[in-house]
């Protein structure tokens, strides 16, 4: 091989070095906002430490259905689970035997609202 073959072989592993290492920097920015999204989510929460901050970052009462598709995109469990209404409920259960949602059912609706109060 000749001396600008090497020369080359290495500038072309310089550049992609430098893409991969560009690459891993992203990766490691969007892992980080997964993780510790700068809106205060915890995912080492409880469960129900999250439906309390969801319905705080909500402001208003929601229905279940909305609490889990604000829920899916942040929790995998969730977002991969076989049937989301009744694992679902089974936590909201906890957290108004708990006492740390309220519901409630508007007269002519259907289902509850969960709120909290502030």
């Amino acid at each position: 091989m000749h001396l600008e073959s090497y020369h080359s072989l290495l500038t072309d592993a310089h550049l992609e070095l430098q893409k991969l290492q560009e690459e891993v920097k992203t990766l490691k920015e969007k892992v980080s906002a997964y993780e510790a999204p700068e809106d205060g989510y915890r995912k080492d929460a409880t469960w129900e430490g999250k439906i309390v901050f969801i319905l705080q970052k909500a402001g208003r009462p929601l229905q279940s259905k909305e609490l889990i598709e604000l829920l899916e995109p942040r929790e995998p469990l969730l977002r991969n689970h076989h049937d989301k209404h009744k694992f679902f409920s089974a936590l909201l259960g906890m957290a108004l035997k708990h006492k740390r949602v309220q519901r409630e059912k508007p007269k002519g609706e259907r289902g509850y609202y969960y709120y909290i109060e502030l």
